[in-house]
């Protein structure tokens, strides 16, 4: 063989060894799985984190109005909420068989429409261990007689049950079964005072001290409340005027926390 033939032949067999040495690399490269490929067992496979559900802001406590009585408290379902007389201590004389004519209202946040202050809103601990919301101090009940959303026929019943309103002026408070009244924004019991004379208040100085002179823009009262029977007088210091009623043309003044 001469020399010429001899380098012919060995690059013929480097190319041949090279073809094989290719195809062999290639071979493998395709049947090894990447590194970062998706595992085939389902159970190794990371499930994506769930989405929080969008937070729902529920108005529990809302004002509805009343052709007659104005704006009062509704619940979430539209239905009036009230309060009564003979809670004027700030707690509830609502027990047994009267609950069940007027369901306890209670919620645990209480989210509010607009026109209302959660600081107005409170809770009690009733004596059976169950909680009561109370607004202004008052326990709140809904009626069983209301069966649809606006229903407001539990107002005036007895004399003692009315809507909670958020512009009452003076209320009815019940003690010993006889009904008088009380400011709405503090609780405390109106008086008259004996040595008045009609539309003239002679309680002054150190009096007035001891007897704060109760006087209000407007009254605003539940139902069975005869406002028109209350009206203004100037008082002889023309510093404040006084609210009387009219069937005795009485100055009325506040004086003690009803209860």
């Amino acid at each position: 063989m001469q020399k010429g033939q001899s380098i012919a032949i060995v690059v013929i067999i480097l190319a041949i060894g090279g073809g094989l040495v290719w195809w062999a690399m290639s071979m493998k490269s395709s049947t090894t799985p990447p590194t970062n490929s998706v595992s085939a067992n389902p159970s190794d496979v990371t499930p994506p984190a769930p989405t929080a559900p969008t937070p729902v802001n529920v108005t529990e406590v809302d004002l509805k109005t009343d052709p007659k009585l104005g704006s009062y408290l509704a619940d979430n379902n539209g239905r009036a909420l009230y309060i009564f007389a003979k809670d004027a201590d700030g707690q509830s004389a609502c027990t047994g068989s009267c609950l069940k004519v007027w369901p306890v209202f209670n919620i645990a946040t209480v989210a509010l429409g607009p026109g209302l202050d959660r600081g107005d809103f409170k809770s009690i601990t009733r004596g059976d261990g169950t909680v009561q919301t109370t607004y202004y101090g008052w326990p709140l009940y809904t009626y069983a007689g209301d069966s649809a959303p606006g229903d407001v026929k539990g107002e005036g019943i007895g004399k003692l049950w009315s809507v909670a309103k958020p512009d009452y002026t003076v209320v009815f408070a019940n003690k010993n079964n006889t009904n008088y009244l009380v400011g709405w924004d503090n609780g405390l019991t109106l008086y008259t005072y004996a040595k008045d004379t009609p539309n003239t208040s002679n309680c002054s100085g150190a009096c007035a001290q001891n007897w704060p002179i109760f006087s209000v823009d407007k009254i605003v009262a539940p139902s069975y409340i005869d406002a028109t029977r209350l009206a203004n007088i100037v008082r002889a210091d023309k510093k404040k005027s006084n609210h009387v009623r009219q069937d005795a043309a009485l100055p009325i003044r506040s004086g003690q926390r009803s209860g």
